[in-house]
């Protein structure tokens, strides 16, 4: 055999290695993605992507539950707010009116003219204001309960609770 005869063969038998490799590796990396492929009716989708499309709707709901719970928790303040200002109104109005009432009584009572019907229109307009004020009750405003979420996967948590049940994070507290 010649020296070129037997680099020929060489040659080839290396090729001849190398595409058995490619082919065990080929076999290998399709039985991976195989694994790795779930069907569903006429479609097929890889695994990683129907854990990435769960987590994003996860990350939407648990967005979605925040967005509730402030946009609930900013009515319930404005709620309140708009109940605290109209009752420091009224209780500017009574006071007005007990000052106007204070004022008449005393002009009267100097000058000697009393006017009753004067008199009974200041004290039903005091009488007015306080019905008023009464109809006014913080506690009838509503009040939402702002539930706890763990910083790091959104899950509601216990209001005593430190660690998150769901990922295990720190629940940072309010007083920290």
């Amino acid at each position: 055999m010649q020296l070129f005869e037997v680099f020929a063969k060489m040659h080839a038998f290396k090729a001849q290695c190398r595409r058995m490799k490619r082919t065990v590796k080929a076999k290998r990396l399709r039985k991976k993605y195989e694994n790795s492929i779930i069907y569903t009716g006429k479609h097929k989708r890889k695994a990683g992507t129907i854990k990435m499309s769960k987590l994003l709707d996860d990350i939407l709901k648990s967005g979605a539950k925040v967005v509730d719970t402030t946009a609930k928790a900013a009515t319930n303040l404005a709620q309140k707010g708009k109940a605290k200002a109209d009752i420091i109104a009224l209780q500017n109005d009574l006071a007005k009116a007990q000052r106007q009432l204070g004022a008449y009584v005393y002009t009267s009572r100097k000058t000697g003219i009393e006017d009753h019907a004067q008199l009974m229109q200041y004290i039903g307009r005091i009488a007015d204001i306080e019905v008023q004020l009464n109809s006014y009750k913080v506690e009838d405003v509503p009040s939402v309960e702002i539930t706890p979420i763990c910083p790091s996967c959104g899950a509601e948590v216990k209001d005593d609770a430190i660690f998150c049940e769901k990922c295990g994070a720190k629940i940072s507290s309010p007083n920290e």
